[in-house]
Formats: C-alpha cells, sequence, structure tokens
C-alpha cells in the first residue's frame, strides 16, 4: 500500500534523541506502557521504543517492538507533526497476550490528545501544566555499588 510505511524520517535512531526526549521530554502513563514526548514544532512525528531486556527473552521483546512498530506504521497519519515519542513497556506487561489490537485500545487515545497536551505544558501561563523533569541518575560514580567481589 502507498503511504503506510514507517520511514527513516519517523523514526528516532540515534541515542542522543532518545536521551533529549527522556530529559525535556514530558512523560505520559498508560496501564502498559510509559510514554516519554517531546515537542518539536515544524517537524515531522517521530516514534522510537525502547524494550528493555526486563520484559524478557529476545523472541519475546522482538515481538513486541514488531507490534509497535506496526501500531505507528498504521497510524502515522493519525499521528501528531512535530512530536518525538518514545514508548517505554513496563515490566508488568503481558507480552504474550498482546496484540495490534489492545495496543492500539491503550496507545491511539493518548496520541490524539498528545499534541494539545503538550501545548499546554509549554504555555508557562497555563494552571497547573507539568513542567518536564530531568531524570538523575542515582547512585552513579559515588564508589558505593554493587560490585563484584
Amino acid at each position: 500500500m502507498v503511504g503506510l510505511r514507517l520511514t527513516r524520517n519517523n523514526r528516532i535512531t540515534r541515542r542522543p534523541e532518545y536521551a533529549l526526549c527522556y530529559s525535556r521530554g514530558r512523560r505520559f502513563f498508560t496501564r502498559g506502557f510509559v510514554v516519554f514526548a517531546l515537542a518539536r514544532p515544524g517537524e515531522p512525528f517521530r516514534a522510537g521504543m525502547a524494550v528493555s531486556r526486563k520484559i524478557g527473552k529476545a523472541v519475546t521483546r522482538n515481538r513486541l517492538k514488531r507490534l509497535l512498530r506496526e501500531f505507528f506504521r498504521v497510524h502515522l497519519k493519525d499521528m501528531p507533526p512535530g512530536v518525538d515519542v518514545v514508548v517505554v513497556p513496563k515490566r508488568r506487561l503481558e507480552v504474550d497476550s498482546l496484540n495490534l489490537a489492545a495496543v492500539e485500545r491503550e496507545l491511539l487515545p493518548l496520541m490524539r490528545t498528545l499534541a494539545a497536551r503538550l501545548d499546554s505544558a509549554t504555555d508557562s501561563s497555563a494552571p497547573g501544566a507539568e513542567q518536564p523533569r530531568a531524570m538523575a541518575r542515582k547512585g552513579r560514580g559515588s564508589g558505593q555499588g554493587h560490585g563484584r567481589k
């Protein structure tokens, strides 16, 4: 089909781009995912995913990544322009019973309201607007750790 490709322009591909989304973006929570979103006015929508080894073995992680890529590919035309989105599955997510319809039920409503929520967060006059927070690393370089003996 024409127009249903998730091209390189619509993917977050580099580590600094992920780091920027984590540090300056807003966090949104669903039942099974944490979604980091960063406004980038004038740019196309871009999606990325970070699936930890805590989710399961490679087969499970790859299946989840395929489902997420398919979700973004099918719904690319519905995604808000000028937004970078990184989807991180929660550890308790039941990947074995997950299908595209379940991913759509969980992420599509959030994606549809994402642009409005990001605009209200960048407007400092909006009452109760949550400001993005940088995620600090704890316990790094302090000499205390879980080293091997």
